[in-house]
């Protein structure tokens, strides 16, 4: 692999981070040991999704479902 390859995680955040307007945390740096990206404070999806009104179910699922026209090369 070279120098300019990617872990698939990077990539991927990195697009997203690009093309939409998904919040994810901003990736510094990465190569196939590690990614290293920006700090984000809080609780993970899962921890959160139990006390989330519907209405903020909702609006995560409609974020989701956004990727949907995207498709891998």
């Amino acid at each position: 692999m070279g120098a300019t390859d990617h872990p698939n995680e990077a990539a991927v955040l990195r697009f997203i981070k690009t093309n939409t307007t998904i919040p994810v945390p901003e990736v510094f740096s990465s190569d196939w040991g590690r990614v290293t990206m920006e700090y984000v404070d809080g609780q993970t999806l899962k921890q959160a999704w139990p006390v989330l009104t519907p209405d903020q179910r909702s609006d995560i699922l409609d974020q989701v479902s956004s990727l949907e026209p995207f498709t891998s090369p």
